[in-house]
């Protein structure tokens, strides 16, 4: 029986563990230096619709996370009130005490993530949707992401915003009281937890 890997990116969190048959990689230390420009930075050019998806895999992983950041624009998840400041480097209210992440920490670690065209990935609070858009744009039409979200207002919120990025692949659920992620739409390639719990659940890891 072969082992496949699963890798896990978390905020403050740098580990390695194993869980059952599976290798868990966990890494989302900040670098004493940054890895590049941020989406409000950014001067590529994103990729037209219809493009070859194929053509994100011969890509740099830094370029093609700089790509779906340029394509899956951080201000069409924001709230009203806050979109003015959709370049700031800075996490935004969205409201119910959440927030949209800082632009620089989501590059960050999607970029830890490395997710290949055509994976299957987990997005654990998904918030207004934007890394399960970003996730989307990664993995391409052959691929799956499934966000999970336990407030049921920015679950609205997060398909209602999914909904005008045309992925279908992508949806965004509700979590369920003591339920680790979707255990259900498992297994997953990737796993990308947008909190920092302390440590990650074993169940994720399984």
């Amino acid at each position: 029986v072969s082992c496949a890997p699963i890798t896990v990116t978390m905020l403050a969190i740098h580990s390695r563990r194993k869980a059952g048959c599976r290798n868990g990689r966990v890494s989302a230390r900040k670098p004493r230096s940054p890895l590049g420009t941020t989406a409000s930075q950014s001067h590529h050019t994103p990729l037209r619709r219809g493009a070859s998806w194929g053509a994100l895999e011969d890509m740099t992983e830094h370029s093609r996370v700089i790509a779906a950041l340029a394509d899956v624009p951080r201000v069409r998840f924001l709230p009203a009130d806050v979109r003015a400041l959709a370049a700031r480097d800075e996490p935004l209210p969205i409201g119910h005490g959440a927030t949209n992440s800082q632009p620089w920490t989501v590059q960050f670690m999607l970029e830890l993530l490395r997710v290949p065209v055509g994976a299957s990935v987990l997005d654990v609070g998904s918030g207004s949707g934007w890394t399960t858009a970003l996730l989307a744009r990664l993995t391409g039409p052959t691929g799956r992401v499934r966000g999970v979200e336990i407030v049921p207002e920015l679950v609205e919120m997060g398909r209602r915003n999914l909904a005008g990025c045309e992925q279908p692949w992508a949806s965004i659920e509700p979590a369920r009281a003591g339920v680790f992620g979707l255990p259900d739409d498992g297994p997953f390639d990737r796993i990308l937890v947008s909190a920092d719990p302390g440590e990650i659940p074993a169940e994720l890891e399984q």
